[in-house]
């Protein structure tokens, strides 16, 4: 009977593994008991581990020295069924110690979750108010951006608006002075046509008398031929000398009369053509000056939009 006691009372330290695995799913006594085992065998690093305090340890083992004290006495001066009764009692003791142990233990890690919570707590509520101001700050800033780029969108309205209006004006400008340098130039298309033809007309009026001249001439140097020729039929010999020096005389101004005939037409054609180059010359004249001129007007508005253009990138 006595070696079973014995065995009943050192049980907890032959069964330390299966102890040591139920520690995580038990409580009280068998903390008590593993505390025990572990002083027993010395594994001091368990308590480095699990994080236990020396306090602990201390008092499971003046536990464990109280029981096998009381136990051996009542054993040896005792009956059994005392024994059991006492050792009923102190494990009943040992197991409401433990509980309130790991009551307090509890209270204490309550408690310090609930510091840790009001902490925390506390450290939101100061970012929600830090992100509150820098919330109101970045409205102030956009409200801020909003006014400026609104008051920057209507000056660039005000300005695009004014620059088309001054577009306007300009390409009204540029119509009126290019109708105007139209009308100009047909204005003096038409004066140097007709200046032209002035000339022209006048030239041939003038080569016409001087050619009806040079024909009435000549019909009164035939008429006196024929005056002479009758004459000379008549037979008057006295006049034959006379008649031949004037022959002869009326010969060679007859060749210099066809040469000057000849010059005149040969003058006459070169007047003519000279007379076609230069108003084809002064057609093709007026054609270059006309392609000048749309050209430049052509320039004038390209010019202005690109003016424009950059105008409106500056601003």
């Amino acid at each position: 009977m006595r070696v079973c006691v014995v065995l009943f009372l050192f049980s907890p330290f032959l069964l330390g593994d299966y102890l040591a695995k139920m520690i995580h799913k038990r409580s009280g006594v068998l903390i008590v008991l593993h505390e025990l085992i572990q002083i027993w065998h010395g594994r001091h690093e368990f308590y480095l581990r699990c994080g236990l305090r020396l306090s602990t340890v201390c008092l499971s083992f003046f536990y464990f020295v109280a029981v096998l004290v009381v136990v051996f006495f009542f054993f040896f001066f005792f009956s059994l069924a005392a024994v059991f009764v006492v050792f009923f009692v102190v494990v009943v003791v040992v197991v409401l110690l433990s509980w309130v142990q790991k009551m307090a233990y509890s209270r204490k890690e309550l408690r310090a979750v609930q510091d840790r919570l009001e902490y925390v707590e506390r450290r939101e509520k100061e970012r929600e108010q830090d992100l509150y101001e820098q919330l109101k700050s970045m409205q102030l800033e956009l409200s801020q951006m909003q006014g400026n780029f609104t008051s920057a969108e209507n000056e660039c309205r005000q300005e695009i608006s004014r620059l088309q209006r001054e577009w306007q004006k300009a390409t009204a400008a540029a119509k009126e002075a290019q109708k105007k340098a139209e009308n100009i130039w047909r204005d003096l298309i038409l004066e140097e046509r007709e200046r032209l033809v002035t000339e022209h007309q006048q030239r041939e009026r003038e080569r016409f008398d001087s050619l009806h001249h040079v024909v009435e001439s000549l019909a009164d140097e035939l008429a006196r031929l024929s005056d002479i020729a009758a004459a000379t039929r008549t037979g008057n010999s006295q006049l034959s000398s006379r008649v031949e020096q004037e022959l002869e005389r009326h010969r060679l101004w007859l060749k210099q009369h066809k040469r000057e005939e000849s010059e005149f037409l040969k003058l006459f054609e070169e007047t003519c053509t000279q007379l076609q180059d230069a108003l084809r010359h002064e057609r093709r004249a007026r054609e270059e000056s006309m392609n000048r001129i749309e050209k430049l007007l052509t320039r004038r508005g390209v010019d202005s939009a690109t003016a424009l253009a950059s105008n409106f990138h500056r601003f």
